[in-house]
This record gives structure tokens, sequence and C-alpha cells, in this order.
């Protein structure tokens, strides 16, 4: 290990906070699953160390591996350094807490030893992990936590490592990490998440006032991810880019110069990704908040005078849940302008409801103001279930704005809602715009109804 102490005149420091979505099981070995994710974290590792050196861009890779013994989880955390032609390792930081890779104080130390050590103008980080929409998940994977539960109490055992409030580092929470390492009004210059569904506007809104474009799928996103390659063949020539070129690199990179290994299954991988980088304008989002929160504080408010705007939502229903959501194990995700579109046309129907559309349309109008860049698989729409309607398909490709949408199941499932999407529920770490606004509250309604 070496630590060569504080170094200047970097351009960016790029680091990767990587973690192989899967447990290893010291007492029953390596399962398919673990196996599968190891090799996409080694291809990772192999497109890192082929790209290009350049002494303005300092890469390095936090990588945390986690492993079940006696039902407890252990978590050992590497740090590796690119060099020219090889790896070389960092001293880890010491009294980590055991779950630093999905706890805010141990993240922030890790991030802040780092960019001690190579303090450079401009900083991007990358979260290599599954996506829960309201944060990342690094400890565990979640459906594989789920599935192993389950099996463990068909077979008549008692499961001890279910997801517990270590499993998730909330989006509140990563951007107090961001605030901590990089100092009050100081912005990270990228933030690219290998992470499924994670760009939305719960995790955009909180991170609003800490980054400065967010690089993320609306939809999944699976091996071999982003072209790191040809995005840090272009910062070594051109390391003075602007965030937004960079940005808008790693979506136009995504189908193209791949090293051959990948050419084979690329195509069908890549068929179905939707990925976008905004410019999370701290301003715009402040407006967006306020406007998202009383659109739905007021149709919450109408169901005491008039249930029919359940029905309306009903009505909308037929064309957006059936055709323009991205549903995984019962998280569903669909595009809040589709959502928002195709609600005012059923609205339209109702004069006695029209005092909500003007709500409606400051909060489009909003979403129209924020800068979006993206990328789109070319059988994106013609997938089963995702969207398909040629009318709104331009407003598709430019949106990028995912939102939850409530389901009973998500409402209810203790597995799934409580120990998954809000493990760490309480007012501080609870998404603002589910805090302030009666949006949970006006869809459980609806489903009382209608699921």
């Amino acid at each position: 290990m070496s630590d060569p102490g504080p170094q200047n005149d970097l351009e960016w420091l790029v680091i990767f906070l990587v973690y192989n979505n899967s447990t290893y099981d010291i007492e029953k070995g390596a399962n398919n699953h673990y196996i599968k994710m190891e090799i996409q974290k080694n291809s990772l590792f192999h497109a890192i160390q082929d790209s290009p050196f350049a002494d303005k861009i300092k890469i390095v890779i936090v990588e945390a591996r986690i492993a079940f013994k006696n039902s407890h989880i252990t978590q050992v955390i590497h740090i590796l350094e690119k060099k020219t032609n090889h790896f070389q390792g960092i001293q880890t930081p010491g009294n980590l807490p055991v779950s630093a890779m999905s706890e805010a104080e141990g993240m922030s130390a890790i991030l802040a030893h780092l960019t001690t050590m190579f303090p450079a103008k401009r900083n991007m980080w990358i979260t290599f992990g599954h996506g829960a929409v309201f944060g990342i998940n690094y400890l565990t994977a979640l459906q594989e936590t789920i599935n192993a539960d389950k099996d463990d109490k068909k077979s008549g055992g008692n499961s001890n490592h279910k997801n517990d409030a270590s499993n998730l580092l909330t989006n509140k929470e990563l951007s107090s990490v961001i605030r901590s390492v990089l100092g009050a009004g100081k912005k990270l210059d990228l933030l690219v998440m290998y992470n499924c569904l994670m760009q939305n506007v719960f995790t955009q809104y909180e991170l609003s006032g800490t980054v400065d474009y967010l690089v993320a799928p609306v939809s999944g996103i699976g091996h071999p991810g982003y072209n790191y390659r040809e995005v840090f063949k272009y910062l070594s020539a051109q390391p003075w880019a602007h965030n937004a070129e960079v940005a808008k690199l790693f979506l136009n990179s995504c189908a193209s110069n791949r090293i051959p290994d990948h050419q084979s299954f690329l195509p069908e991988i890549l068929r179905t990704w939707k990925i976008h980088a905004i410019k999370l304008d701290e301003e715009l989002y402040a407006v967006f908040r306020e406007k998202f929160c009383t659109l739905f504080n007021v149709a919450f408010c109408l169901l005491n005078n008039n249930h029919k705007i359940l029905y309306t939502v009903k009505l909308a229903d037929r064309q957006l849940f059936n055709n323009a959501t991205y549903t995984l194990d019962k998280i569903k995700i669909t595009e809040l302008n589709f959502f928002l579109t195709y609600w005012l046309e059923v609205l339209e129907r109702f004069p006695s409801l029209s005092e909500i559309i003007p709500y409606i349309s400051n909060l489009v109008d909003i979403l129209n103001r924020i800068s979006s860049y993206s990328f789109v698989g070319k059988n994106y729409f013609e997938c089963g279930f995702l969207f398909k309607d040629t009318v709104y398909r331009n407003r598709c490709l430019n949106d990028g704005f995912g939102i939850w949408m409530p389901n009973k199941s998500a409402l209810t499932n203790n597995d799934l809602f409580e120990k998954i999407i809000f493990p760490k529920h309480s007012d501080e770490n609870t998404p603002t715009l589910l805090r302030e606004s009666k949006y949970q509250e006006f869809f459980a309604k609806y489903l009382e109804l209608y699921s």
C-alpha cells in the first residue's frame, strides 16, 4: 500500500464507488449470481485499466467486498489508484463503520481522504450498484436477499440476513456526503450512476444543491455499462472540457467504439436503455418542488368534495400504466411528463375539475425549462412494457423525469416498501417531495378504489 500525499495540478479526480451487488457466502461458497456480478465488476476494472493514462486525470476505485458468515455481514474496502499500466493500492482510512459504503459517515471519511490526497479542480463520482429510486444499494442485492430469505424459510430456516437500515444510501445521505466532502456551496461536477431507475425527480431534487450534472438511467442498465474507455480517451485529450460536454459524452458513446468482447451482446442490452444527463439547477428545482407539492396537495384536497378526480387518474391509468412504465419487482417507474400529459387530456372532459389544470400546466412548464440530454435504445418503444404511443414519442425522447408510481403491493408490502424503499424511514431520510406533499396519500386513496 502507498500513500503518496497530496498531489496538485489535477483537472479531474474521478472516483468509482464500486460494489458488485452480490454477496459471497463463506459457508456455502459462490453462487451463480455472485459469479455473474464478479465478472461484471472485473470487466469494469479492465475498461478502466484500458483507458488512456493522463497526468491531468486521477482515477481511483473504491471497492466494497461483502460476505456472509454465520448470518453476519462482513465488509472489506479496497482502494485502488490507476497507474500507467496497473492498479496500486491506497491505505484505507481507519475506524470505518462496518457498513461504510452505505452510511454517510463512512462514505464521507473515505471520500474526504481521497479528495485531500488528490486535490483537483473538478470531481466526478461514478456509482456502481443497484438503484432503489430513493437511494442506491451497496450492501446487499435487493432481490437476491429477498429470495434468499424466502428460500431459507421454505426449507425451514430462520434467515437473519434480511435487508435492514444499512442497506440503502439514501439520496439525502448522498447529498450530505457531497456537501461534507466538497464543502458548502461547492457542487460535484458530475455524478454518473450505473444504478437502475435513478434518473427520477426524487433523486434530482435531493441532489440539486450538490450536483451539477446527473447522468443516470430512467430505465434499467446492465453490463457492460457506460463506455468508460471512450470517455477517458476524450478527457485525456481535452481535460478542460465543460461539464455538459463530458455528461453528453457518457450518452453519445454508449453504442460506439466498444471492445470486441462486448459487440456480440451489446445491441440486445442497449435496446431498452433510457439514460439522461440532466443539469440540476438548484433554483429551477426549488420551483419544481413548490409546484409539485402544490399540485398534489390541491389534488388531495379535491377528494373531500369530488371523488371524480380519482376516476380521471383511472382513465389515464389505462394508457399510462400499461404502455409507459418500467417495472422492476413491483417498483413501478414512469416519466412524470407522460403522466401529466395523459392526465390533462382526461381532465379536459371534466369541467368540474378544471381548477386543477393550471397546477398541472405550471409543473409541466418547469419540467420543460430543465436542461436534459438523452440516449434512448433503438428498440425502447417496441418493448411490451414500455411506452409505445407515437403521439408522445418525441416527448419521451427528451424527458428524463422518472417518477415512482405507487401500487398497492408497494404501499403495503413490508419487505419491499418499509425494508427496501424506506429502510431508514424517518423525517430525516424521507424524500422531501413525499414528506412535503400529499402525493403518496393521493395515490393510496386511488388504490383503495381501483387497485
